[in-house]
């Protein structure tokens, strides 16, 4: 990459670059484009990187592709810009396949990333703008209006293991 497209890069992150990219080749090339998942997503439980991870191994989930499933840093990185450009669920779940047959199966940190990714996808269809989960609550708002059930914000079961309280989160929003 050249300075003024890490400049970009910068300036509006990784992923957002990515998906801005695939849109603007989409459009060069006449193709309809699905947009962007803009969702921003903030778990109190999850390390996005292995650094954080390995900080608080007993208390976070790991969400992230480790050196030992995709061992060349070349094939690493343009396979964190993949999963930064899956906008739909068929792409998650093609880019999965991929990943299956090119590396053999994923350890349970990429499955957590993908379950993330997931996630961050059914809440940009639902029009969901942010996700947190913080302090075992799920809060989820649309254009800065919290979304709130019964009053209150859904709450994940604390006795849960994180894998699972994750997996809870997405049914949860699966039924809004």
């Amino acid at each position: 990459l050249g300075t003024q497209q890490s400049g970009h890069i910068i300036a509006v992150g990784f992923e957002m670059y990515c998906q801005m990219l695939k849109a603007a080749v989409n459009k060069h090339q006449g193709k309809r484009s699905i947009g962007r998942v803009d969702t921003v997503m903030a778990i109190d439980f999850v390390a996005f990187n292995e650094a954080a991870w390995l900080e608080s191994r007993d208390k976070k989930l790991p969400a992230f592709i480790p050196a030992s499933y995709i061992t060349e840093p070349n094939q690493r990185i343009p396979a964190y810009r993949q999963i930064a450009e899956v906008t739909t669920l068929k792409e998650l779940g093609d880019l999965t396949r991929q990943w299956r047959d090119r590396y053999g199966r994923p350890p349970h940190s990429v499955e957590n990333l993908l379950r993330c990714t997931e996630m961050k996808i059914i809440a940009h269809q639902k029009g969901i703008t942010a996700l947190e989960i913080k302090d075992h609550k799920l809060m989820l708002s649309k254009h800065g209006d919290f979304i709130l059930i019964g009053g209150k914000f859904p709450r994940l079961r604390e006795k849960s293991a994180p894998v699972h309280k994750l997996e809870e989160a997405v049914t949860l929003l699966k039924q809004l």
